[in-house]
Formats: C-alpha cells, sequence, structure tokens
C-alpha cells in the first residue's frame, strides 16, 4: 500500500501548511515598482525603479533595486588645451542595496517609512570636442560606474494584506549628479 502512505503524508503536510499560513503574522517578502518624476542637475523626465525585500521584523526589511532615469541627461563643458571638450551624460542606471525602517506595523492601513542604500550606478557620456588637428573633431562614448547613495521615505495606504499603494520621494546622489524624484509605488507582499 504504498500509495495510501504517500496520501496520508500529503494530507499531513497540507494541514501543516494550512497551519502555518493561518497563523503567520506578517509577510516575509515584497515586490515593489516605483515609477515617478525627476529633477535635479539631470534633464530626467522620469525614473523608474523595480525592487526585492525581505521583510527581517515588522518595522525593518532590507532590499535589493534596480532603477534607471528615463531621458536624464547632464550637458556641460571642460576646457582644453586645444578648446572645450563637449559632454552629454546618457541614461542613468543604478543597482542599489537598502534598507527600510517601517514606523508602523504591518497591518496599520497607512505605513510611513524611510530608507536609505549605497549601490553601483553606472553613467553613459557622449563625447565630442576638437581633435588635435586644427579643424579636426573628436568624438566617442564611454561608461562610468559610480557610487550613488540614496534617501527616500513615503507612506504606503495597504489596500488588503498582500498589496499596498503608496507616494514616495526619493533623493540620490551620484558623482557630479544629484537628482530627486516624486512618484507612486505599488507594492506586492508574499
Amino acid at each position: 500500500m504504498p500509495g495510501f502512505k504517500y496520501t496520508v503524508i500529503s494530507v499531513i503536510l497540507a494541514i501543516v501548511a494550512q497551519t502555518q499560513l493561518a497563523t503567520a503574522q506578517e509577510p516575509v517578502a515584497s515586490v515593489g515598482i516605483f515609477v515617478g518624476a525627476a529633477t535635479g542637475d539631470t534633464e530626467a523626465d522620469s525614473e523608474f525603479a523595480l525592487n526585492f525585500n525581505y521583510h527581517w521584523s515588522e518595522s525593518v526589511r532590507f532590499g535589493v533595486e534596480y532603477s534607471r532615469e528615463l531621458g536624464g541627461e547632464q550637458k556641460g563643458s571642460q576646457d582644453t588645451p586645444i578648446g572645450p571638450l563637449n559632454f552629454e551624460v546618457g541614461a542613468i542606471e543604478s543597482l542599489t542595496l537598502h534598507s527600510v525602517f517601517v514606523y508602523a506595523d504591518s497591518y496599520a492601513t497607512l505605513q510611513p517609512y524611510m530608507g536609505a542604500g549605497i549601490g553601483i550606478s553606472r553613467q553613459k557620456f557622449e563625447l565630442s570636442g576638437p581633435g588635435p588637428i586644427p579643424g579636426s573633431v573628436v568624438s566617442g562614448s564611454d561608461e562610468d560606474d559610480v557610487t550613488r547613495y540614496i534617501a527616500f521615505g513615503g507612506i504606503d495606504y495597504n489596500a488588503s494584506p498582500t498589496l499596498s499603494i503608496g507616494g514616495e520621494i526619493r533623493f540620490a546622489q551620484m558623482e557630479n549628479v544629484d537628482t530627486t524624484s516624486i512618484g507612486v509605488s505599488i507594492r506586492f507582499k508574499f
């Protein structure tokens, strides 16, 4: 009767799983999406971010985030011995580790929070300027990885135990580039 033994084991596992789900106090992880308008040293139109968080406790969560400033560019010029070198910083992509402190318990309807993080940001450059021969032009592109610091805060409305919607403000600082983003976030908890 090997089939009967597997059926009994399956029923016991199902009962244990249901008991664990029924007594679960709070979510253990969440996936979030942030979309907002960006302003600052770049001429970014918007910022998009996708993050994954591990809920260490009711009021602390740690996470990793990928973000991209869409339409972002920073223009400038630097003097060289043979003339000005013009540059343009294009898209900015970032991967950030962050921690979040939540002011309210996970069952509160309104849940204020704040957080900070550090990560790596990849900036894409387009360069152009005078070449070593009079009348010639040098142009090219480059990418630079720089450290990114971020601080953010917001308030979530817990629409259900597994879904929250909120508003958020973010301040990011990278090498020679500061941005501020204001937008909405959606978080799925599981």
